[in-house]
C-alpha cells in the first residue's frame, strides 16, 4: 500500500496541558543564500573600508573618522539583517483567558498580552506596502500577508515571521483553542490608507481596494493567486 510522507509546517506546535491552551512558535524565514551573500559582502565591504580608511587617514583625521563610521554603520546593517535571520522569531501563547505574542528582534524580546474576552475574530490582513509606477503608466504593488485583530478600537497586526501561505493553515491551528468570538473569520485587504479596508470569507479571495479618493466607481478590483 502506498503511503505518503506527512505535511509539515514550518512553525511548531505546542499543546499546553497544564491549561488546556497551546503555544505556537515561528522562526524568522533563514535563507542560506541570503546570508551568503551578505557574508560575502560584508567581509568585501569591511576589507575595502579598510584600505579607503588606512588610505584617508594621510589626507586628515576628519576624513578618517567619516570613512571608519561609514564602514561601521554598512557593517552593522549587514550582521544585524544576519542576526534577525539567525535569532529572530514569534511566540505565540493562547490560554483560557489571555492572547500573548512575544517577538525576538533587533530590540530584543519585546513580550505583549491581549484579553481574550476583548478581542475581535482573528483574520488574514493582506496589506499594501509600497506601491510604485513606472514611466509606462504601470502600477506596480507589493503587499505583506499577516494576520490581525480589533482589540481596543485599532486593529493590531502580527504574524510577521509567517510565510504569506502559513498564515491561513496557522489560524486553522490555533482556532481550536480559541474562544467562539475570536474564530477565524476572513481576509482584509488593507491600502496605503488604512480606512480602505474590505472584509471577504476566506474560501473566497477576493477584495475591492478603494481609492483614498472615495469614489467608488473607481474600485480596483484586486485577487490574490
Amino acid at each position: 500500500m502506498q503511503q505518503f510522507e506527512p505535511a509539515t509546517t514550518r512553525y511548531k506546535l505546542t499543546p499546553l496541558q497544564s491549561s488546556g491552551g497551546v503555544q505556537i512558535l515561528v522562526r524568522v524565514l533563514r535563507r542560506p543564500a541570503a546570508m551568503v551573500a551578505i557574508s560575502i559582502f560584508l567581509f568585501s565591504w569591511v576589507a575595502m573600508g579598510s584600505y579607503l580608511a588606512n588610505a584617508a587617514s594621510n589626507s586628515g583625521a576628519p576624513i578618517a573618522v567619516a570613512a571608519v563610521l561609514m564602514v561601521l554603520f554598512g557593517a552593522s546593517v549587514m550582521v544585524s539583517n544576519i542576526a534577525v535571520m539567525v535569532l529572530g522569531y514569534e511566540r505565540f501563547t493562547v490560554t483560557t483567558t489571555a492572547f500573548t505574542h512575544e517577538r525576538r528582534g533587533l530590540c530584543g524580546v519585546t513580550t505583549k498580552h491581549y484579553d481574550l474576552s476583548l478581542m475581535g475574530p482573528l483574520h488574514v490582513v493582506v496589506a499594501t506596502a509600497h506601491r510604485t509606477t513606472d514611466e509606462g503608466g504601470h502600477t506596480h504593488t507589493t503587499t505583506r500577508t499577516c494576520f490581525g485583530f480589533r482589540y481596543g478600537g485599532t486593529v493590531v497586526h502580527m504574524g510577521h515571521a509567517l510565510l504569506p501561505a502559513e498564515v491561513e493553515p496557522f489560524l486553522s491551528d490555533v482556532a481550536p483553542y480559541l474562544p467562539p468570538q475570536v474564530q477565524p473569520t476572513g481576509t482584509t485587504h488593507l491600502g496605503l490608507t488604512p480606512v480602505a479596508t474590505v472584509v471577504v470569507p476566506l474560501a473566497t479571495p477576493v477584495g475591492f481596494q478603494v481609492p483614498p479618493s472615495g469614489d467608488m466607481n473607481k474600485a480596483v478590483s484586486t485577487r490574490e493567486y
